[in-house]
């Protein structure tokens, strides 16, 4: 038995700490969900259990998932406006000493807007390290008492289709070159960006909004809709992805996809990219230039510390979507290899495959009895309508190309949106994958150094960033599944390399939460002042300003 969820009186909350402390026994110690409701002084205390318990039931879904809760105007419920997972202690908690004065600066901070509203725009609320990121940050941005809001776009295959095929696949080069954005497709998606505009944001949301963040290519077309009724609102647009700009010029179907998006962003007031210089067009003027990278929550169900009790709740998860799935189960007492990706032509799962399979046959045992499982796994999302299509051609790939007696070690799972069972597979693993051979961040890299995971990755976007040579991991040139097999062998018999990692953690802490929100107060601050992008690294000054003078090392 596993508690989900515990509904609450929201009265607690005038005792703050014993309020703090029950959250942090419930969500740290029970992965229960702390969930406050307002109730009725005068009713007796059975009745108001009841209640608070029939509440909180409701909150909960298909495999004791939390529901996903879209409300007015397509505003994102995070956390269903009712569950209270952590506070600001609580962060301070988890940087330690040495950095929990960092939290104090943060509030300090953000006294500036406390009459502005914020908001971001994506494509969907589920799915991806975009969601991820935002859940968490519109919840840190509540603790702070900030007006700031999430919202997504009406779901239409047909207009993710081209989203991903014709703009995400095309800016990052792993489409064909007949993979042509048409007048039609343009014609399509305009007018999924004006429906979305017009039903549930121009009259309100657009107008009454001082700073509005646009999360990637799905969302360039809503400026002019922005323009048009609030001229002094301030738009950011985040990209989170490698756009490949030294190619423009060399691909005719590249060249006619950013063409149309950097159309539709002439009017933007900042261009914020991962902080890797050819990730940026050349056409983007450097005064609206920013770098900055994503970040992981270090106290969010993806990350939080699990105890062995639940981690077998959440593997006996795993085993049901692989059963589901008709892949093998997984004995968590055997060690494994993880790649955590989604199903995606850029994250090259055949090369985490190939690796594997030189692993298995140059320096495994020859009967293979004892060598680690490969598990291949992520989640789905809703904008990425060619997942099934990369998914399918992956199993079919193992079935048909790798031998019987190595297969049948691989495991290549899509599971249930659960950040949980994500932390459990990373957190039990000998070795983390990321063998993208296109990349914008991938901040998996991230969230397996935090809980001691060395890591493998290759030398594309972002990944690399992340990774300490020879320190907490390796890094390997694009293509070059030779060296990963050597690498996975080297670390599957040094297991004392594995030790040094948590004392490094310094080098990846400027990629959580709380630095991530000081560095976008920092950028809503230049916003508001009319400062100018200037190709500012934010998240280059943080760490030197805040980070590398604590350290030691």
């Amino acid at each position: 038995m596993k508690i989900v969820a515990i509904g609450l009186s929201k009265d607690l909350k005038y005792y703050e700490k014993l309020c703090n402390e029950i959250t942090r026994i419930m969500w740290g110690c029970f992965d229960a969900f702390p969930c406050f409701y307002s109730t009725e002084l005068d009713s007796n205390v059975e009745e108001i259990a009841d209640f608070l318990a029939r509440q909180s039931t409701r909150l909960i879904g298909i495999n004791n998932l939390l529901r996903l809760e879209i409300g007015l105007r397509n505003v994102v419920e995070v956390d269903s406006n009712i569950i209270s997972i952590c506070n600001l202690t609580d962060y301070e908690y988890s940087l330690g000493p040495i950095f929990a004065d960092v939290i104090e600066l943060i509030q300090k901070k953000s006294e500036i807007f406390n009459l502005k509203k914020i908001c971001f725009i994506s494509s969907t609320p589920r799915g991806g390290g975009v969601a991820l990121m935002r859940n968490a940050h519109i919840r840190f941005y509540r603790l702070l008492g900030l007006d700031v809001s999430w919202y997504v776009t009406i779901p239409a295959p047909s207009v993710f289709k081209i989203t991903k095929q014709k703009f995400h696949n095309v800016l990052q080069c792993v489409a064909p070159e007949d993979e042509y954005l048409t007048e039609e497709d343009k014609i399509l998606y305009e007018n999924w960006v004006k429906l979305n505009a017009e039903r549930f944001w121009t009259d309100s949301v657009f107008k009454e909004t001082d700073i509005i963040v646009l999360d990637d290519h799905q969302t360039c077309g809503f400026v002019k809709y922005i323009k048009e009724v609030n001229k002094k609102a301030k738009i950011i647009y985040r990209s989170h992805i490698q756009i490949r700009g030294e190619e423009i010029k060399n691909k005719k179907n590249l060249e006619n996809t950013w063409n149309f998006i950097s159309n539709n962003l002439k009017e933007v007031d900042y261009f914020i990219s991962h902080p890797i210089e050819s990730f940026v067009p050349h056409d983007i003027p450097i005064q609206k230039l920013i770098y900055h990278p994503p970040s992981t929550d270090q106290l969010d169900g993806l990350n939080k510390f699990i105890s062995t009790d639940i981690c077998q709740y959440y593997q006996n998860l795993f085993n049901i979507a692989c059963c589901e799935s008709n892949q093998p189960t997984m004995d968590f007492n055997l060690p494994y290899i993880v790649q955590i990706a989604r199903f995606d032509l850029s994250k090259g799962i055949i090369d985490v495959i190939e690796a594997y399979v030189i692993y298995c046959k140059k320096y495994a045992n020859k009967d293979h009895s004892n060598i680690p499982r490969l598990i291949l796994c992520g989640h789905g999302s809703v904008d990425d309508p060619e997942a099934n299509t990369v998914y399918n051609n992956t199993l079919t790939y193992i079935k048909d190309k790798i031998d019987k007696d190595i297969s049948s070690k691989i495991i290549c799972v899509k599971i249930p949106p659960s950040d949980q069972i994500l932390n459990v597979i990373l957190r039990k693993a000998k070795i983390a994958l990321q063998l993208s051979h296109s990349e914008g961040f991938e901040i998996k890299v991230t969230e397996a150094l935090l809980k001691g995971v060395p890591v493998i990755v290759y030398n594309t976007g972002g990944l690399p960033l992340q990774v300490s040579h020879n320190v907490n991991g390796f890094i390997v040139e694009k293509g070059n599944i030779q060296q990963v097999a050597e690498h996975i062998n080297f670390l599957i018999n040094n297991t004392e390399f594995t030790l040094n990692i948590c004392k490094n953690t310094y080098r990846i802490i400027n990629f959580t939460t709380p630095f991530q929100i000081l560095a976008w107060l920092n950028i809503f601050e230049m916003a508001l002042n009319n400062e100018k992008g200037n190709g500012r690294s934010i998240f280059k000054e943080i760490y030197e300003k805040y980070i590398l003078p604590k350290t030691d090392y």
